[in-house]
């Protein structure tokens, strides 16, 4: 079946970055499965689209193309099966699958969160199975974080206990029915408790041998954990990003060269972090990304111990993921804030120039939260400040923008929102009640020490309880003032430094063109 493939993807041109191999087959070439009975493969829509009209999809499924031999199936080519996991065949191919014996096979991690949504079956409790022991007992770097959480299960479960409850008050009649529908919920639940039982014994197992977690994490994140005791302590970090924009921009300019060399000097490295080595690694993540085994390490406190020149690419490049290795051995790195500058012979205009890209760049990577007024609540922005004040969190500057239209405000709203779970006629019913308000907006940005992070059931994001806490606060203080109030027309507030990000860009759009 495998030469098969091959001849099937060479009649067709496509090449490595179009398709992966899922389902039982990725399984067999990690080990995981001993047999499989054919081969699935994903390919990018574009892919899809141009088989579909060459073969046709199957009658009974638009999402899929059987490729037979001999009248037997050997190649299903499936489309959108990654969907219920928020993600497309692109997003998979292109960001979660590995190389393994020459193969472009889906990741492992993904294919046992697919388990969790899946209805399950004999089969399918088995592969959560033998996943599980697979992640606990194996060599391969196993990320979690690739797991789609249960829990979105779970609250299904929820549905399926009432349906239980009224099944077991059915006749004679409705024997088979409540036997079914019975069977799908036990089967369900085990695949949960296995699973939720497999990552806390993995836990478990790296905490009680005190041996590095291996796991994968936004780099925003990870840079947002750069503070000590309220003091930012990456500055290195931030220059290396300063020096991968300076470069790229081929300037003429090359003070963030000059700093880097004399940062690297200071600390002793200069030999084995030359310039070559990372334009190298520059060169590499700009063309191909960064894969996950391309680790950062981090204390148990979250604290950078290596890898400020990948954090630094991932960051620039907007690389989503980054692997992280978690040691659990206290290890805390020397602190790069701006008095390890000022005590290393660096002049005041240069610690002055990191210090303004230190801003800057917290700031676009979204470790700033933007709190938007709205126009409704301008007049009461006294209040507001007063809440966020009160909260905890720390006002760093704030600015008016105007609006010399609506369809410039609306577009403004659209890209703000642009990166929420929200619907589109929502953000029209908001703009369409606002206009009869000055068109500006009063924009304030905050630093949150401790923003605590919860995931949002509907979506699997994650958002700060705190910004909802302080979102909650202002809305009560303030609707009771407004006229005809509709719901979430005063403030928003990015729900994670993702969010925080895509807001700033869109802000700096409006606010450059002033």
């Amino acid at each position: 079946m495998l030469l098969d493939l091959e001849q099937f993807l060479d009649a067709n041109n496509i090449n490595p970055s179009e398709y992966a191999i899922t389902s039982g087959y990725s399984l067999y070439e990690m080990g995981i499965k001993d047999s499989y009975n054919d081969i699935d493969i994903i390919v990018t829509d574009r892919v899809f689209d141009e088989l579909s009209s060459k073969y046709g999809v199957s009658p009974n499924n638009e999402c899929l193309i059987t490729i037979e031999k001999k009248g037997k199936p050997i190649i299903d080519i499936l489309k959108d099966k990654y969907l219920c996991l928020g993600w497309s065949n692109d997003d998979v191919i292109n960001c979660y699958t590995i190389i393994k014996n020459g193969k472009k096979i889906v990741r492992p991690e993904v294919t046992l969160g697919l388990r969790n949504f899946e209805q399950p079956n004999k089969r399918a409790i088995k592969d959560v199975k033998a996943l599980g022991t697979f992640a606990i007992e194996s060599d391969y770097l196993w990320d979690w974080s690739l797991v789609r959480d249960a829990h979105v299960v779970e609250q299904k479960l929820d549905g399926w206990k009432k349906i239980k409850k009224k099944l077991l008050k059915y006749k004679h009649k409705a024997y088979l029915l409540r036997k079914k529908l019975l069977g799908y919920f036990n089967l369900r639940a085990d695949c949960i408790k296995f699973h939720q039982f497999v990552i806390k014994k993995h836990h478990a197992k790296a905490l009680k041998k005190g041996t590095d977690f291996y796991t994968a994490l936004p780099p925003e994140n990870v840079l947002a954990r750069q503070f000590s005791n309220g003091v930012f302590d990456g500055c290195d970090i931030l220059i290396r990003v300063a020096f991968i924009r300076e470069l790229l921009s081929k300037s003429s300019n090359h003070m963030w060269r000059d700093i880097y060399y004399k940062m690297q000097e200071a600390r002793g490295y200069i030999d084995s972090h030359n310039s070559e080595s990372f334009s190298s690694l520059i060169k590499s993540v700009g063309e191909k990304g960064m894969l996950l085994n391309q680790q950062i390490s981090i204390d148990n406190k979250d604290m950078l111990v290596d890898g400020s020149h990948r954090l630094a690419c991932a960051l620039y490049f907007g690389v989503p993921m980054v692997g992280v290795c978690r040691q659990h051995n206290i290890f805390k790195r020397r602190g790069y804030s701006l008095d390890w500058f000022k005590e290393n012979g660096f002049t005041s205009l240069e610690v002055e120039s990191i210090e303004t890209i230190k801003n800057n760049f917290l700031r676009e990577f979204g470790i700033y939260f933007p709190v938007i007024i709205w126009p409704a609540a301008i007049n009461y922005i006294d209040e507001i400040e007063n809440i966020i004040n009160a909260d905890g969190m720390e006002v760093l500057s704030t600015k008016e923008v105007s609006f010399e239209n609506y369809d410039e405000f609306l577009k403004f709203m659209i890209g703000i929102y642009s990166s929420d779970d929200i619907d589109v006629w929502k953000i029209h019913r908001k703009a369409d009640y606002l206009k009869k308000y000055e068109l500006k907006v009063k924009i304030i940005y905050t630093y949150i020490d401790n923003p605590v992070f919860r995931k949002k059931a509907d979506t699997n994001n994650y958002i700060s309880t705190r910004v909802e806490r302080t979102k909650r606060r202002i809305r009560e203080q303030v609707k009771g003032k407004l006229n005809d109030y509709i719901y979430d027309v005063i403030v928003h507030i990015g729900d994670n430094y993702q969010q925080n990000r895509v807001m700033t860009s869109v802000i700096d759009g409006v606010t450059q063109n002033e």
